[in-house]
C-alpha cells in the first residue's frame, strides 16, 4: 500500500510520477502555465495528505497487535497494482509506446483542412 500510495503522489519510480511529469510537460508545451502551477500546488499537497496515511500505517500504535488479514482476492489485486505501478516507474517507455500504438490517432481531427 505504500508504493500505491507513493505513485498517487508522484514520487519517481513509480506510475504516477510519469503521469504526473506528462501531463505538466502537456501544460507547459500547450502554454497552459495556470494549469502546471495548479497540479504542482496540488502534488505538494497531496503529499501532505498520502503522506500522513502512510504516518498512521506504520506509527500509530494500535490497541491489539493482531495482523492484518486481506482475503486472497483482495491481496491479489493489490499485489498487482503494485507490480504494474513499478513497472510503469522503472519501464515508462515500452509500455508507453505499446500503449501510443493502440490509441493513436494517425491524423490531427481538428487540424484537417
Amino acid at each position: 500500500m505504500t508504493v500505491l500510495l507513493c505513485s498517487l503522489a508522484g514520487l519517481p519510480v513509480t506510475g504516477g510520477f510519469f503521469g504526473k511529469l506528462f501531463i505538466l510537460f502537456g501544460t507547459i508545451e500547450t502554454k497552459q502555465y495556470w494549469l502546471a502551477a495548479i497540479l504542482l500546488v496540488t502534488t505538494v499537497i497531496s503529499y501532505a495528505v498520502y503522506f500522513a496515511f502512510i504516518r498512521q500505517m506504520y506509527m500509530r500504535s494500535g490497541s491489539s497487535d493482531s495482523e492484518l488479514r486481506l482475503p486472497v482476492p483482495a491481496a491479489v489485486t493489490v499485489w498487482l497494482c503494485t507490480a504494474a505501478t513499478l513497472l510503469l516507474g522503472f519501464l515508462p517507455m515500452p509500455i508507453l509506446d505499446w500503449i501510443d500504438q493502440i490509441f493513436s490517432v494517425p491524423v490531427d481531427l481538428l487540424m484537417q483542412g
